[in-house]
């Protein structure tokens, strides 16, 4: 198993009209992650740019096993939650960051 951390980086764009919604969301969906085995902590940052808000989550993981088990495991529902909720308002992409 491979003990080194690891970074995943999700960068969101939300649409002003539903910032405040999403804000909420966001804050229980962070927490629904780091319930997740391997997930260590969460950073939130974010910025208002030309009516949408531009957010980042970078979760630290205890190893690149631990995400990749997230991702076979978590993954696909934790996406489809928030596009079932949000569709189209927000957008988002994500990156992984080994140490």
């Amino acid at each position: 198993m491979n003990l080194s951390p690891v970074y995943y980086e999700v960068n969101i764009e939300v649409q002003k009209d539903i910032y405040e919604e999403y804000m909420a969301w966001l804050q229980a969906h962070i927490q629904k992650m780091l319930a997740i085995p391997g997930f260590e902590k969460a950073d939130l940052s974010e910025k208002n740019a030309r009516g949408k808000y531009q957010l980042v989550v970078l979760y630290q993981l205890a190893s690149k096993d631990y995400l990749d088990q997230y991702f076979e495991n978590h993954a696909p529902l934790m996406r489809q939650e928030a596009f079932t909720r949000f569709g189209e308002k927000v957008k988002i992409e994500r990156r992984i960051l080994e140490a």
